[in-house]
């Protein structure tokens, strides 16, 4: 009877282990840890090669760092970026606070 209830007692401290790690919390990373969403539009600024500045809909300017985007499909349009800001950035834009973006949505029917 002791073998039973010990055989029990493993195997369900065993199948609890392995229900535990295979549970879905990921971390996130640096920049989803820092990140926020800003709403705006798009704007190429044409200084020292091109530069692009979101404003947002709260009037905050962003220039928006690390971001290759065509200038005719782009220029004047509503997104939604999530972002990260860039401390230790200088620019020769020098049109907003400097944000990285992680990800860019376009708004459509607004």
């Amino acid at each position: 009877m002791i073998h039973r209830t010990s055989f029990y007692n493993t195997t369900i401290l065993v199948l609890l282990m392995l229900v535990l790690s295979c549970s879905s919390t990921q971390k996130k990373s640096d920049d989803e840890k820092y990140a926020y969403f800003v709403r705006g539009t798009l704007h190429f600024v044409n200084v020292e090669g091109g530069c692009w500045q979101l404003m947002s809909d709260e009037d905050e300017a962003y220039e928006l760092s690390e971001i290759d985007l065509s200038p005719i499909e782009f220029d004047g349009v509503r997104v939604e970026a999530q972002v990260k800001d860039i401390l230790d950035a200088v620019s020769f834009c020098m049109v907003g606070k400097i944000v990285k973006v992680l990800r860019l949505n376009k708004l459509y029917n607004e």
